[in-house]
């Protein structure tokens, strides 16, 4: 799914979806937008809540590993 799509299922602008990626800066959404990824990943079917947890996992090993949380 593409950034503009992901950001068109949520109901956001595909710009905050490029924010939440970026890799240099850990992202905090609004409360209101963070419901909908909540409810979002609920909804997913167990091989992308599986992939997401792997790709959370993966991203905080990093982040210990350069001393950033």
């Amino acid at each position: 799914m593409s950034v503009r799509e992901f950001a068109a299922h949520l109901g956001v602008s595909a710009r905050i979806v490029s924010r939440w990626e970026r890799a240099d800066a850990p992202a905090h959404p609004r409360p209101v937008n963070q419901a909908v990824l909540d409810t979002s990943l609920w909804l997913a079917d167990a091989d992308t809540r599986a992939r997401f947890v792997h790709l959370v996992t993966e991203r905080r090993g990093r982040d210990d590993e350069r001393g950033e949380r």
